[in-house]
């Protein structure tokens, strides 16, 4: 769901539902899913949060991800 500056609603899709493995998996698919999408609307500037402290981890830090074997289907 894309929301403008003032909270309301802009753009929603459903294709970002998709079976994962685990929840950090459905999160990073989630968070590659919305940046394709503002991509595609042509949206430049984008905030994305998160209430999961491994995908935040992960994004910050990439360079120490996988932390252990977890495929992302």
């Amino acid at each position: 769901m894309a929301r403008d500056h003032t909270g309301n609603v802009l753009f929603h899709g459903r294709d970002a539902f998709t079976p994962s493995t685990s929840r950090l998996a459905a999160e990073l698919r989630g968070i590659i899913w919305v940046l394709q999408s503002a991509n595609d609307l042509h949206l430049h500037t984008v905030s994305i949060a998160s209430d999961h402290s491994e995908t935040i981890e992960a994004i910050s830090t990439p360079g120490s991800w996988p932390r252990e074997h977890m495929p992302i289907q």
